[in-house]
């Protein structure tokens, strides 16, 4: 008969204690909690690299936990990017060589922040407190830190919620919460090859291409200098060009004649990969993070290799010569080979020009070898009406006198 009844008892006193428990937390009132105004954790950030993608949090501690971020580096536009999230506080960008004094020198950075608490409001001296603009709102801040000890004190005392005294009130107003100063940012040594600012990014391919209809064109762009790897932006290509990123080069076989006007934008590794509004903004420091250029491609319709002689009727024993093989259609450059040439004569191998002063009499034809891009060759012959080399002109002389030609 015992055990039943403690046992009964016990659920009772279980029951009771917890009704009392709901109770406490929800019908009485528990004093508000005095938030402790915000201010900033450290001083220190975490260290950057040259070319590498920086990220950091402003450090912020108490407060309410909603918090709006300002902030700025310093930097000149040609030393990087670094910006402050508004509503993250988190730092990001990256830095180049030149923000160091000495590119391989280790130095710091100064970050200058300030943090506005977006629901710890209190009561503060008008003449204190500084316009902000808080989202679409103007709102009064309060750089608590920076008030006088007393007035630091009067704000610390005050209720969540409480106002000043009547005779203050009027000269008070409410405001936000606000810390602001400065971070130190230690910028490491930087590991590459060469500085950028000593060989910057540039392009030194051709600015205009041609090609045939049905034959394979190749527009070699040529970035040299920065940092590999190197990232590419086309714009204005036609379907069947494509770029081929590991030859530095625009492929493609065109299937009809036409006109192009293509844009081509280089980045290297001095900004972060796929960055191209930081590359786009820091374009003109010294190491060229950004480089842009014009091509224009011209695809003509494909003829036959054609050549043909344009020469005098003949040439003459120590007399200057000057003639040249003409070659129409065919593939890209033409190359010049002699086959046969009369001694004291040359062919120009990119122009096909005929030069050069005879030295013996012949009749013999003349014989030159052209070939084209896509190794199309003819052997051309001088026609019917070059009668060779002949000789000399005869000299003269007069009685008495010295002879002459």
């Amino acid at each position: 008969m015992v055990t039943p009844l403690v046992d009964v008892v016990f659920n009772l006193m279980i029951t009771m204690f917890i009704f009392l428990m709901i109770y406490m937390a929800v019908v009485v009132p528990k004093p508000e909690r005095k938030l402790r105004p915000l201010e900033f954790a450290k001083v220190d950030l975490p260290p950057a690299s040259p070319y590498v993608e920086y990220h950091a949090a402003i450090p912020v501690g108490y407060g309410s936990g909603k918090f709006t971020f300002a902030g700025r580096s310093g930097l000149a536009p040609t030393q990087g990017r670094l910006q402050v999230g508004a509503s993250d506080g988190l730092l990001s960008g990256v830095l180049l060589a030149s923000a160091l004094p000495r590119w391989r020198l280790a130095t710091h950075l100064t970050i200058e922040a300030a943090v506005v608490d977006n629901e710890h409001t209190t009561w503060a001296p008008a003449d204190l407190t500084v316009p902000w603009v808080l989202g679409t709102s103007n709102v009064h801040v309060c750089f608590h830190r920076e008030l006088p000890l007393e007035s630091r004190g009067q704000l610390e005392d005050l209720a969540p919620g409480e106002a000043p005294a009547a005779d203050a009130l009027r000269r008070h107003v409410v405001a936000h919460y606000a810390v602001r100063g400065r971070f130190n940012l230690r910028i490491k040594p930087v590991n590459v090859p060469f500085a950028p600012a000593e060989e910057p990014l540039r392009l030194t391919g051709a600015q205009t291409a041609k090609g045939v209809v049905g034959f394979p064109l190749e527009i070699p762009l040529g970035p040299m200098g920065g940092i590999e790897p190197y990232e590419y932006d086309i714009s204005g290509a036609p379907t069947w060009l494509k770029l081929d990123e590991r030859r530095a080069a625009l492929l493609g076989v065109p299937p009809a004649s036409g006109r192009f006007e293509l844009t081509v934008r280089v980045k290297d590794g001095q900004t972060p990969t796929k960055d191209w509004r930081t590359a786009a903004e820091l374009r003109d420091a010294p190491g060229h993070p950004l480089v842009s250029g014009s091509i224009t491609v011209e695809v003509e319709p494909f003829h036959p290799l054609e050549a043909q002689f344009a020469l005098p009727r003949f040439g003459r024993v120590g007399q200057p010569f000057v003639g040249a093989i003409v070659a129409t259609g065919g593939v890209g450059k033409k190359r010049f080979s002699p086959v046969r040439l009369p001694a004291g004569l040359s062919s120009d191998a990119d122009s096909g020009a005929l030069a050069g002063t005879p030295v013996v009499k012949n009749g013999s034809a003349i014989e030159v070898r052209v070939q084209d891009d896509s190794t199309n060759v003819l052997l051309r012959t001088s026609e019917a009406h070059w009668r060779g080399v002949i000789d000399a002109l005869p000299t003269t002389s007069i009685l008495g006198g010295n002879p002459s030609p």
